[in-house]
């Protein structure tokens, strides 16, 4: 059986949430792996942002309709990361 690691958890919820119209809730996703986790994630959002390719709306983070365009681009952003994956706290 193959399991999926922490870091590639928080790569897909982003992933995820990023194909949903809604977006990212960033709150939620740190609460789930930690604000040193998400962080280069915000600042890649922060980047993709100044480009136009996602929004930040109060704690969400959503494709823009470029965005949604070019989801593509977006998502190798977030592939690129080079995210070290903190203890996911125990429920």
């Amino acid at each position: 059986m193959n399991w999926v690691s922490p870091a590639q958890q928080h790569e897909e919820a982003w992933f995820l949430g990023l194909r949903l119209n809604s977006g990212v809730d960033v709150q939620s996703i740190e609460r789930e792996f930690g604000r040193a986790t998400v962080a280069p994630a915000l600042e890649a959002a922060a980047r993709l942002a100044e480009n136009g390719l996602v929004e930040r709306r109060a704690n969400i983070v959503a494709l823009t309709a470029r965005g949604r365009l070019l989801s593509n681009e977006v998502f190798q952003e977030f592939l690129e990361l080079d995210i070290v994956a903190a203890p996911v706290p125990a429920s």
